[in-house]
């Protein structure tokens, strides 16, 4: 109407806010936001790459069949890991056994008396940042090269003229893999559970295991960001994928997998197997997931490392007719 006055409701009037102070506080919001996610991105990305708890003591425990002796073996690039040897009165070989991340020997005891009754001399370590080892930083088993290369020592120095085989889980089985060129003929045999292909897959499967849709992307593209301030070497080059034919083209290997495996798929460890020089067999345990399969399927677990040293041994034994 002509000369009319529109009247703007008063509760309207006070709570509306001017365009430009709008976007002023939307940009605040957003860049809280981001300075927030690239905060907890460090927190995390920083907890991830370091040692998960304090150095704890790992006493040598008492049993009825056999005798647990205290070591500790120095690295090429000093570090300091406690370890364990077990001597067996007839042993057929020795075996050197690695833990998976956030664990330690002490956690492999069952494994270390299954191997025992294997006939083996077992050597078990603490890999560095773990346990009573040395080290803070964890950098998902490539700096353990040197802990896998001073077990080997350490067996060929303690146990000598005997076959050193080498168990490795998860962080284990990839120390392994990032030694492969370090192995040469002081090795029999290698077995390997659930090993990683390569870090950022490793990464992204956890994150999308405990996030929601979304989420996961956000989460993983900050810990991208911050990737070259906490990883002494870049992601790309942390890919036991790539290092697994550099192993010695007569070593036997062994690997294992749980069917129902997130962290490490099957499919990824298969393609690891592919690659190896002598694949000796791929077991797929059904039904199993990351869990260590000595333990979750024993039966099978058996019999691969029965393969592994009848293998290891039978090879041996025609170098030294050779020599």
């Amino acid at each position: 109407m002509r000369g009319s006055i529109l009247h703007v409701p008063a509760t309207f009037a006070m709570t509306s806010i001017p365009l430009p102070r709008l976007v002023r506080r939307l940009a605040w919001l957003l860049a809280w936001g981001v300075l927030a996610w690239l905060i907890v991105s460090a927190i995390v990305a920083w907890r991830l790459t370091h040692r998960f708890a304090p150095p704890a003591a790992e006493p040598a425990p008492q049993v009825d069949w056999a005798r647990f002796e205290e070591l500790r073996l120095e690295t090429t690039d000093g570090e300091s890991l406690g370890a364990w040897l077990v001597r067996h009165e007839t042993p057929v070989g020795s075996a050197l056994v690695l833990h998976g991340i956030r664990g330690s020997r002490s956690g492999g005891r069952a494994l270390i008396k299954r191997l025992h009754g294997h006939r083996l001399n077992v050597l078990a370590i603490t890999l560095r940042g773990h346990g009573d080892s040395t080290g803070d930083v964890i950098d998902f088993g490539y700096g353990s090269r040197f802990d896998v290369t001073a077990g080997i020592d350490a067996l060929r120095r303690e146990c000598p003229e005997k076959p050193v085989f080498v168990f490795g889980q998860s962080l284990g089985a990839a120390a392994v893999l990032y030694a492969a060129d370090h192995l040469d003929d002081r090795v029999a045999g290698v077995l390997l559970e659930h090993p990683y292909r390569d870090l950022n897959s490793a990464v992204w499967h956890r994150l999308s295991m405990h996030l929601p849709p979304g989420f996961d992307y956000l989460a993983y593209a900050g810990l991208r960001i911050w990737e070259p301030v906490f990883l002494t070497v870049p992601s790309n080059e942390l890919a036991p994928q790539n290092y697994i034919s550099k192993l010695p083209a007569s070593l036997p290997v062994v690997l294992l997998n749980g069917a129902e495996d997130r962290r490490a798929p099957v499919e990824e460890t298969r393609e690891l197997g592919a690659r190896a020089p002598r694949l000796l067999q791929f077991i797929e345990v059904p039904q199993v997931g990351h869990v260590p399969l000595s333990g979750a399927a024993p039966k099978l677990y058996d019999e691969a490392v029965d393969l592994l040293l009848r293998t290891g041994l039978e090879d041996a034994l025609r170098a030294s007719e050779a020599y």
